[in-house]
């Protein structure tokens, strides 16, 4: 990889763009957890490292010309892409879980919507959130029978409004 920077620069500083370059600088610092990848590699001379290894302001000029040519992630290696990938997946599929959970939990929202006369409330519909799917359907059906019931008398009376 340092071979591959060294042809690429053709010996010359990449910052100051005069002194030879002499030594191979992480963009994005190993402490802060770059890797020795081509993509993270900047050949420069050693005043030139020494300013940026210093002054932040030109270390977030050249994380962000890096970022700009190779990508949010250009010091990534083999094993951050990894486990990368699987951060995504497992956010994608609690993502996917959560869609789902709500497609169940919507029908049984809208009905008790409808019966109170307003929108559920946070606390309200964490309840709901909170019953498993089987409680749910048991849930559902006895506040269905309820308002069945309700409407099979043919008359409302306010104090039989149910709130909190």
């Amino acid at each position: 990889m340092v071979k591959e920077l060294i042809k690429e620069s053709e010996g010359i500083c990449q910052c100051c763009k005069a002194a030879p370059a002499t030594t191979t600088h992480h963009v994005m610092p190993r402490g802060r957890r770059g890797r020795g990848v081509k993509t993270n590699g900047i050949r420069l001379c050693g005043i030139c490292h020494d300013i940026i290894q210093t002054d932040e302001e030109q270390l977030q000029y050249w994380i962000s010309v890096f970022r700009e040519r190779h990508g949010d992630h250009f010091w990534f290696d083999e094993t951050d892409w990894n486990e990368y990938a699987h951060k995504q997946a497992l956010q994608q599929q609690a993502e996917r879980e959560k869609e789902e959970r709500l497609k169940v939990i919507e029908p049984v929202a809208d009905l008790f919507s409808t019966a109170a006369g307003r929108m559920l409330r946070g606390k309200e519909l964490k309840f709901l959130d909170s019953m498993s799917t089987e409680e749910l359907k048991v849930f559902t059906g006895m506040m269905t029978d309820v308002l069945n019931g309700y409407a099979a008398q043919g008359a409302y009376h306010p104090h039989d409004r149910f709130e909190d």
